[in-house]
């Protein structure tokens, strides 16, 4: 049986992370052991909201609460599960191997050819490829992206996904059983959560996300089947003013967001409970 949903909505400043913090505070005073208490915020926050914790924490610190980006809580269960045996790909490893790859496979490409000898051309095929794994997107989806186009489009759009597709294709290849690019962390996330004591029986609380890309929401879905409790914070007010619906809205990707979990909730049986903060 799925974990419940809880989602609490409110304008900016509304108070949902502090909101957050002392219900996790509650529980550490409460009880110092037990089951663990995750606060998931953007990579980027990590470290100010788990300051803002300890130093609210009884004590000063804590034993069963953490504080953690998506990504560092997929290495986190994958250390616990034994999913992170191959070594890491820094970015700038990343950087490197792709500039290397560019120039064995310069004479392979065509539209892309004279790119792929450009000295940042590695920096913004790297940040495509993340864009590939954060939305799902594998290098035969690209290659039938260009079977769909058809022959008329080898020399305009059509050539360039065909070069991106094999430059894809040969990226993934290098890094098969060598090394493990973060980039990937997510969708073993997903796979490694049941295996995980880490989320089981936790309860979540995420925090700071306008949005969640495909493999994100695959990440939810998972601690949802493992977690007791999840709550997920949108930075929304009034969310069933129908102003929102609209594309050109200003929070229309929190709307948005707000549909998809009200969807996940309905498609998992999963008890779904909404909270506005004034």
């Amino acid at each position: 049986m799925a974990a419940n949903l809880r989602l609490m909505w409110g304008r900016a400043g509304a108070g949902k992370t502090r909101r957050c913090l002392d219900e996790i505070l509650a529980e550490l005073q409460a009880a110092p052991v037990g089951p663990p208490l995750i606060m998931i915020v953007p990579e980027q926050a990590t470290f100010e909201v788990e300051r803002a914790l300890a130093a609210a924490s009884p004590g000063g610190g804590f034993i069963r609460a953490y504080v953690l980006g998506f990504r560092r809580l997929a290495y986190r269960v994958l250390t616990e599960t034994g999913g992170a045996g191959r070594p890491r790909l820094s970015e700038l490893g990343k950087r490197l191997a792709l500039r290397r790859l560019l120039l064995r496979q310069q004479d392979q490409l065509s539209l892309l050819k004279r790119a792929a000898g450009e000295r940042h051309f590695a920096d913004t095929l790297a940040g495509l490829i993340n864009e590939f794994k954060a939305y799902g997107i594998r290098p035969e989806d690209l290659e039938a992206a260009v079977s769909a186009l058809g022959a008329g489009q080898e020399a305009g759009l059509g050539g360039k996904v065909k070069d991106l597709a094999l430059l894809y294709r040969e990226y993934e290849l290098f890094l098969q059983d060598r090394y493990l690019d973060p980039e990937d962390y997510l969708q073993l996330l997903a796979e490694k959560v049941p295996q995980a004591a880490l989320t089981a029986g936790a309860r979540i609380w995420v925090d700071g996300f306008t949005w969640f890309t495909p493999q994100e929401y695959r990440g939810l879905e998972a601690l949802l089947h493992t977690a007791a409790e999840v709550t997920v914070t949108l930075c929304l007010d009034e969310p069933d003013n129908g102003v929102h619906s609209r594309p050109e809205a200003l929070f229309h990707r929190q709307w948005l967001t707000r549909k998809k979990l009200q969807q996940l909730a309905q498609r998992l049986a999963a008890e779904l409970r909404e909270e506005g903060l004034a």
